[in-house]
């Protein structure tokens, strides 16, 4: 499993054409499971990071709205995108490049959550 976790993080990184910079599977206690990230952003932190982000906006959208989240796209001062999404009991958070193509990451991102969902189906029924 772990392999296989590390060849999807990595191919997101590839097909994302320099405009992913750094992917991270968290599990919802917001530990990294799996990480390729820049060298200056320490992985727990961004694993708890991302993880609370899911976690409150969830909350508060279920409590509120009785809905639950699809994405949360941070949009950072220098143009860069955290996107953040809930897929089974991980998370999968994408950083990128500054002003990115976000309609071509956001169908990479739903392409490799489908594939994460079926690796943690795979597992369960293991």
């Amino acid at each position: 499993m772990e392999e296989r976790l590390r060849l999807l993080v990595e191919r997101l990184l590839d097909e994302g054409k320099g405009l992913v910079v750094g992917v991270a599977i968290s599990s919802r206690e917001g530990l990294p499971i799996m990480h390729v990230l820049p060298e200056d952003i320490d992985p727990e932190k961004f694993s708890a990071a991302t993880t609370a982000i899911i976690s409150v906006v969830n909350s508060f959208l279920k409590e509120s709205c009785g809905e639950e989240i699809k994405r949360v796209d941070v949009e950072m001062g220098n143009g860069k995108h955290l996107i953040v999404n809930p897929v089974g009991e991980c998370v999968l958070a994408v950083l990128t490049e500054e002003r990115p193509s976000l309609g071509l990451i956001y169908l990479l991102i739903k392409r490799y959550c489908r594939e994460l969902e079926d690796m943690l189906g795979e597992r369960l029924i293991e």
